[in-house]
């Protein structure tokens, strides 16, 4: 379709260990060939178990670490070829929300200097008049206060401190934005509004998301497409309809059985 953004194709990432001096070497598969398309506006979320692949997956399509096999085709363009300048440029469309709002920020930065980052490392402005007004534009957007701008980190709670990394991700008004369990460490109360303020970027934007969960009671309130990861591979994919409906493989329903409403509504 014209519309696919980004398009992997047996993405894998493994690691080979020697055990002792002579001993033999064994490879572990953190990514087992997974492959996926991303179309303009759309959010997939890729979901399992903490240790299946997930993040890993997702480092290893950003470059941060290095895939050991795979396409990665960005626009058409591939994406594991580029070098220097131009990888950097790339890396500009391809931004990440962590998971951890405490410890994604750094402490001893102000929020305006947080948020333009990723501004200072493109030098994406002409004048300090320039990132100033593109700073207050991100926080309007995230609905953070304009007077919280010389405040840091440590000031602001789990919920603020996740729209300020947000609105950091936002400022260069990236295509793609992967979220990396982006509401697991918030409230539940606090949960539900980072995922509206995420689905009305998405709307206002025309972002697409991938969207890192190991639960899909969060996933099914934001994604267009589910993939259920397992052991380093993809063992399911479909429509929120398909994986709530009509799930296929065991571990898609025993991550269902796990959300305590979708298991009564299975037994009445």
């Amino acid at each position: 379709m014209s519309d696919v953004i980004l398009q992997v194709e047996n993405l894998q990432k493994y690691y080979t260990v020697r055990h002792g001096i002579f001993g033999k070497k064994e490879t572990t598969y953190s990514v087992n060939g997974i492959s996926f398309c991303l179309h303009k506006g759309e959010t997939l979320a890729i979901v399992g178990e903490s240790g299946c692949g997930k993040s890993t997956a997702m480092r290893s399509l950003l470059r941060i670490t290095e895939p050991t096999g795979g396409k990665i085709l960005l626009h058409g363009q591939d994406f594991r070829a580029l070098q220097g300048a131009a990888l950097q440029k790339a890396r500009q469309n391809i931004k990440m929300i962590f998971q951890d709002p405490y410890s994604a920020l750094n402490p001893r930065m102000t929020v305006s200097d947080i948020i333009a980052e990723p501004l200072d490392i493109a030098g994406a402005y002409s004048s300090l008049q320039e990132r100033t007004e593109l700073v207050l534009q991100a926080m309007d957007t995230v609905s953070l206060n304009r007077s919280f701008a010389d405040r840091y980190p440590h000031e602001f709670s789990g919920g603020q401190r996740q729209r300020i990394g947000i609105a950091r991700a936002i400022i260069m008004r990236p295509e793609i934005i992967i979220c990396d369990e982006p509401v697991s460490a918030l409230d539940v109360s606090v949960q539900a509004k980072i995922i509206n303020l995420l689905k009305d970027l998405r709307q206002e934007r025309k972002i697409s998301y991938i969207f890192i969960s190991h639960d899909l009671g969060v996933v099914r309130h934001i994604a267009d497409r589910i993939a259920v990861m397992y052991n380093g591979r993809f063992v399911e994919e479909g429509t929120v309809q398909d994986i709530f409906l009509h799930p296929k493989h065991e571990y898609t329903k025993i991550l269902l059985d796990s959300i305590p409403h979708i298991g009564k509504k299975k037994e009445a």
